[in-house]
């Protein structure tokens, strides 16, 4: 926070919040023995996204500073996208990506935070958006990412040719499922139609509405 000029004073304030942080976990209904927080952000505080996303700004100052990786859009060069603790490193070229993702690797050690790799929970991933790059030597740590053809990126499925069927049926069965779950509703007599008719538009139709403009764009193809 220091090196983005924050104030001293706020930041003894927040150091003396942290400095005695204890937590407890409950395991079937019961609590745990209090233990001291040595890292991570209090759950539940306001402060901590923002505390974390410095944290994470700083992180990212060597992929962000390297002026010829990530792709121009309107006049923009952009090389990475975050959400929350998802970044996305974004390039055209393999030799680019590798040296983001090295730049990354060995900046978060700097700091204390460490990319752990971990294939088969499926948390990295090699993505291109042409079929006959689909399969790109990437490394972290020296551990290989995998590459795939589709991935879920806040809640919307991205597949390598822009294809939305699958996202169009996700959607659809979103709203099914939606329907669904309110059956009770729906059959109680004691309530007007008017009221259902309000509560299937908030639940369903907005997915519905989405599919209409993926079917839009599908068709404009």
């Amino acid at each position: 926070m220091g090196s983005f000029g924050t104030w001293p004073k706020l930041i003894r304030i927040l150091q003396n919040i942290y400095r005695q942080t204890r937590s407890a976990a409950r395991v079937n209904g019961e609590l745990t023995d209090w233990f001291n927080m040595t890292v991570g952000n209090r759950q539940g505080d306001p402060i901590s996204p923002n505390a974390f996303i410095l944290y994470l700004e700083r992180l990212m100052d060597p992929v962000q500073e390297n002026s010829e990786a990530g792709v121009i859009i309107s006049g923009s060069r952009i090389n990475n996208l975050k959400f929350a603790n998802d970044v996305h490193l974004v390039d055209t070229d393999e030799r680019g990506l590798q040296q983001q993702v090295d730049s990354l690797h060995d900046n978060s050690e700097r700091y204390g935070m460490y990319i752990v790799h971990k294939p088969r929970e499926n948390k990295d991933h090699v993505f291109c958006r042409r079929k006959e790059e689909n399969e790109m030597s990437l490394s972290i740590n020296n551990v290989a990412v995998e590459n795939v053809p589709s991935f879920v990126y806040l809640g919307s499925t991205l597949i390598w040719d822009n294809d939305c069927t699958v996202e169009i049926k996700n959607r659809i069965q979103k709203a099914t499922g939606v329907y669904s779950d309110l059956k009770v509703i729906w059959n109680d007599t004691n309530i007007r139609i008017e009221q259902k008719m309000q509560l299937l538009d908030a639940c369903s139709f907005q997915y519905y509405t989405v599919c209409g403009r993926y079917m839009d764009a599908e068709e404009s193809r």
